[in-house]
């Protein structure tokens, strides 16, 4: 007769494979959010381009998308799209644009905000998990 595996080989088998899941699926869950942040990241570099361009010809920046030389489709990830008309000669670490995420879970609610200098900052989760974020 041919050898067959015992019950005990099996549950070992099966702990391990629940040992590699427990370790591999948080993983999986933050590069899968890392990867919807880029989107609102990559969103506010071109918004805060656009600003910089509106403000060099205006003074200030622009105090709706409307008025930039963008035409930029709505975001799959992120909500409330919000930009700011400043004087960014004077304020260069002013925000320009920011947008909203509603991860739910274990990111909950968290803003990306960009400066007029170019730095994205997250706001609104615990600084560890911004971090995790890459921001």
């Amino acid at each position: 007769m041919g050898r067959s595996f015992t019950l005990l080989e099996l549950i070992v088998v099966m702990i391990i494979i629940g040992v590699l899941a427990a370790i591999v699926t948080p993983q999986l869950f933050v590069a899968v959010e890392r990867a919807r942040a880029s989107e609102g990241a990559a969103y506010l570099g071109i918004v805060r381009r656009a600003q910089v361009r509106y403000a060099a010809f205006n003074g200030t920046t622009a105090g709706s998308l409307s008025d930039l030389d963008i035409n930029i489709t709505s975001l799959k990830f992120f909500t409330d799209q919000n930009i700011g008309s400043v004087n960014i000669a004077t304020d260069p670490d002013a925000i320009v644009a920011s947008v909203q995420r509603n991860a739910g879970g274990v990111y909950g609610q968290y803003y990306l905000n960009a400066s007029a200098n170019g730095t994205i900052v997250c706001t609104g989760a615990t600084p560890a998990r911004c971090a995790r974020l890459g921001f």
